[in-house]
């Protein structure tokens, strides 16, 4: 596989159902292996080797590091939310 191929992808929506990763990096597959986590699915090649893993992750466990800020962006939702005619953000 090229560099490119080896991608790791989350799904990541608003609904209650867990973000999906998928992996084609054995460095990826590893990384998480060595957390606990482990795949609910593989893709093999025609040999039967594994080559991609999909894992289901607790929304709560996804963040973003940009720089040194710690963004988590899977905080539980529990009320929609809509803007208010001032410009600011109102629960309903």
């Amino acid at each position: 596989m090229t560099l490119e191929e080896l991608e790791t992808i989350i799904h990541f929506d608003e609904t209650q159902t867990p973000a999906e990763l998928y992996t084609a990096s054995p460095r990826v597959h590893k990384l998480l292996a060595k957390y606990g986590l482990q795949p609910y699915r593989a893709d093999r090649d025609r040999q039967g080797k594994e080559i991609a893993w999909y894992y289901h992750l607790d929304k709560r466990a996804v963040a973003l590091k940009p720089g040194n800020r710690l963004i988590r962006i899977g905080r539980v939702r529990t009320a929609v939310k809509s803007h208010s005619k001032a410009g600011g953000v109102a629960k309903s």
